[in-house]
């Protein structure tokens, strides 16, 4: 019998409905207790792995690889799907096929990428600053195909900060929202 993906399982999760918690784990010890103390997913936290890692905050000093190893670790010590944080796609439409790609293959259940520009910032500091949302668009579609073409239940969510960024509106942030949910 084939073993279930994690992206399936987060998937049912979401068909589910209702608030899914996913705590922030920075290593494989941080996910196995979350794990143990019942929660049903993990997030793979930038800030976090930041922190823990490098010693530095969360402005885009992770690398892809530094990222994915950390989550392939996570992934690997729990058998709860784990979401990753994929900061803004690790460049332009082509850089996020990969970085989609090598998510996948480091076994977490989706990730997430938000549509500042980069270098980026933290997601709860000022100063942000996003991408136009034609851009932001076609690096989602580009993660799509990755996605589409891989594994169909991996899932993506796309992350707009517009309403942080100066003069951003609510309904700037719809706009942007429907967008990419297109």
């Amino acid at each position: 019998m084939a073993k279930t993906s994690m992206s399936a399982v987060f998937r049912a999760l979401l068909a589910r409905g209702g608030v899914i918690v996913k705590p922030g784990a920075h290593n494989a010890l941080s996910a196995r207790i979350i794990e143990a103390a019942g929660f049903e997913s993990i997030g793979v936290s930038g800030y976090a792995v930041s922190v823990t890692l490098l010693g530095k905050p969360d402005c885009g000093l992770v690398t892809l690889d530094e990222m994915v190893m950390m989550s392939r670790y996570i992934a690997g010590a729990v058998s709860i799907p784990a979401i990753a944080d994929a900061d803004t796609g690790h460049g332009n439409a082509i850089n996020v096929m990969r970085t989609v790609e090598d998510f996948i293959r480091a076994g977490v259940a989706g990730i997430h990428i938000e549509d500042q520009v980069a270098p980026k910032r933290c997601g709860h500091v000022a100063g942000k600053q996003i991408i136009p949302i034609e851009e932001a668009v076609g690096k989602y579609r580009a993660a799509a195909k990755v996605r589409d073409e891989l594994d169909p239940d991996f899932v993506l969510i796309a992350r707009t900060d517009a309403r942080g960024v100066a003069g951003g509106t609510v309904a700037d942030t719809i706009e942007r929202d429907r967008a990419y949910a297109d």
